[in-house]
């Protein structure tokens, strides 16, 4: 089996997002201070979504910063709407942050949301959607749920 080489465009696509997000991790640092424009940077990189070498590990810290932060409305529905949009991606590193995040942040109107793609004609994402949907409840339960989702018995 040959190993996984990306093409060209992929490590210029890679090289690209790593450049316009190297700030990111000073970033992290003022989102500790409750800096506002940190925190909106912060969200643009969590809804974008940039995939390069070690952005899986700066988005966890990102959802875990975040829940702890000072958000206006505006910024907390920015980051329920970056949340929803997981539920469309392949689950990585970071949904687990991200769901624990929205165990404590998430409205009624983001629960809403996420319920509302339990009927979504794409299996994964219904999938992905159980697995948020059981952290309303609380960690254990979402916890509980990511697990029998990535170990069935």
């Amino acid at each position: 089996m040959r190993p996984y080489r990306p093409s060209a465009a992929d490590r210029e696509q890679e090289l690209a997002a790593h450049t316009r997000w190297a700030d990111i991790r000073e970033v992290e640092h003022l989102v500790r201070r409750n800096e506002p424009a940190a925190i909106d940077r912060a969200i643009a990189f969590l809804a974008e979504d940039p995939r390069y070498f070690g952005s899986g590990y700066q988005k966890e810290a990102l959802w875990r910063r975040l829940a702890r932060a000072d958000l206006s409305r505006k910024q907390k529905a920015r980051l329920e709407a970056a949340a929803v949009d997981h539920l469309h991606r392949r689950i990585t590193r970071e949904f687990t942050a991200m769901a624990r995040a929205m165990t404590s942040m998430g409205s009624a109107a983001f629960w809403d949301d996420v319920r509302d793609r339990l009927g979504h004609e794409e299996r994964v994402v219904r999938k992905r959607a159980t697995v948020l949907a059981a952290y309303q409840a609380g960690v254990r339960a979402g916890e509980a749920a990511r697990r029998q989702l990535r170990y069935p018995s």
